[in-house]
């Protein structure tokens, strides 16, 4: 039975004990009996999609968490009966540690468990940039979430480099030493993305990755230029590896995009255009009409002309 709130008689026990200072014990006494009466009822969640487990993961109850994971079955009867977030989830978005712990030694098969979005703990901890929990997750061997895709395709490093977390990116990379095994759903790989290129291109296991198509016949030099990100456009342009003249499935090069992109047509021979073209790009002279284009707000790139000098 469920208040207006969608609370259980145990999450309002919970509620109780997390604000009271007195009658602590007596309390905890009240929230393990009422698991002993049934113990699926810690896995209802509430109208704010919490269940009573993770109510106890975020409360940092040790001795709560420990007694309702005793009392739930294993295996996938545990999976399929939990309803909300994932207490794996919630004990990272709190950073404790110490939650992660017990349930790894009661209950290890909640670290499979990803959320709505498909993402497992080890994207979640690698979204927030929590280098602590990322470690601790990839130590756990029976678990495969690592090296899992979210729904959108993604993998933990993917979301690592789409947030600019450098030192989670570093300990992914220590987990695959080949990142061109990494491609996402779209075949865009770790490198496509802005925030730690700089970073990627000085480690020598991404020298495959340099060049690399997507689907659409891209390399991250295309994707730079189409997306609009300059200091990406400057970083490989100087790496020695990046292959400037490589035309996608449209023949086009990433100076074809890059230069139909970032200036007007009235504006189309100035002095970034002569800095390119000194590096060594080729001109397809590709025109693209902006207006009539399907994501005109990307093509907005940064006109500043010193950061295309030598």
């Amino acid at each position: 039975m469920k208040n207006d709130d969608g609370n259980t008689a145990l999450h309002e026990a919970l509620f109780a004990l997390h604000a009271s200072t007195k009658n602590v014990n007596s309390l905890v006494d009240l929230a393990c009996y009422l698991v002993l009466i049934d113990p699926n009822v810690s896995c209802h969640q509430n109208n704010a999609g919490k269940s009573p487990l993770c109510m106890a993961v975020e409360s940092g109850s040790k001795d709560i968490l420990e007694y309702i994971l005793n009392a739930l079955p294993r295996g996938d009867g545990l999976l399929q009966r939990l309803q909300g977030k994932s207490p794996v989830h919630v004990a990272i978005e709190h950073r404790k540690l110490d939650m992660l712990r017990i349930i790894k030694e009661e209950k290890e098969e909640l670290f499979l468990l990803p959320d709505e979005e498909g993402n497992t703990p080890v994207h979640f901890a690698a979204c927030m940039g929590y280098i602590k929990e990322v470690r601790y997750l990839l130590g756990i061997k029976s678990s495969n979430c690592a090296s899992a895709r979210n729904n959108k395709g993604f993998y933990p490093l993917h979301i690592a480099c789409e947030n600019g977390h450098i030192q989670v990116t570093k300990e992914l990379l220590r987990k695959w030493p080949d990142p061109t095994e990494l491609l996402c759903n779209k075949g865009q790989s770790n490198l496509h993305v802005e925030n730690v290129v700089r970073y990627l291109l000085k480690e020598k296991c991404t020298d495959k990755l340099v060049n690399k198509m997507d689907k659409n016949g891209n390399t991250p030099f295309h994707l730079a230029a189409l997306h609009g990100h300059s200091m990406v456009v400057v970083a490989l342009m100087c790496d020695k590896r990046s292959n400037v003249d490589i035309q996608n499935y449209q023949g086009h090069t990433a100076y074809d995009i890059f230069k139909s992109n970032v200036f007007s047509k009235d504006q189309q021979i100035d002095v970034n255009d002569r800095n390119l073209k000194a590096s060594g790009v080729k001109d397809n002279s590709l025109e693209v009409d902006l207006k009539n284009s399907e994501n005109p707000k990307q093509f907005q790139m940064v006109r500043n002309t010193t950061l295309l000098k030598n």
